[in-house]
């Protein structure tokens, strides 16, 4: 009789997974991205079960009202998943907005087990600036009429403003 060496060869994952990075298509949300699709890009450490969707939430700010899950998340490939939500303007102003991923599995099984929270990866901001026009003072005449040959205005905003020039004022008589 022969002897006949067997070897059975496996291997043991313990390693779960973490998240890589996530990144997000808009930096910004604002009035221009109403109805536009916002999406979470979701890369792992390794090689995912894709029939298990992460958990994201929002564990701090809350952009519930602005942002809605789409029904078109999904597994892109083995390590990436992306999330996509439908943008509504709602007049709010939301800024430093965290992510946290959760519940994912790797292809054998290890869930992670630490929350993986990305401090200030989105803001919002769906409120339009607000403008102070101030009259500066007359020499000649009253407040309703004047016979200056030029009167002056301040014109102020609630935040930052861009493309603004002499252009953009009407003047009524």
């Amino acid at each position: 009789m022969s002897s006949a060496t067997m070897t059975d060869e496996f291997s043991i994952d313990m390693v779960d997974p973490t998240l890589s990075s996530i990144t997000p298509n808009i930096s910004t949300l604002n009035e221009s991205h109403d109805g536009a699709t916002f999406r979470l890009t979701l890369v792992f450490s390794e090689t995912m079960d894709q029939t298990v969707a992460p958990t994201i939430t929002f564990p701090v700010e809350d952009p519930s009202g602005f942002l809605t899950a789409a029904g078109s998340s999904g597994w892109l490939n083995t390590t990436t998943y992306l999330a996509e939500y439908t943008v509504s303007d709602n007049n709010q102003e939301l800024s430093n907005i965290d992510v946290s991923v959760a519940s994912a599995k790797d292809a054998n099984g290890n869930t992670m087990v630490t929350d993986a929270t990305n401090t200030d990866l989105f803001s919002a901001d769906f409120l339009a600036p607000t403008v102070t026009i101030t009259r500066n003072a007359i020499t000649n005449g009253s407040n309703f009429k004047t016979n200056d040959n030029s009167v002056s205005f301040d014109i102020s905003f609630s935040e930052d403003v861009s493309n603004f020039d002499e252009n953009d004022i009407t003047v009524l008589t």
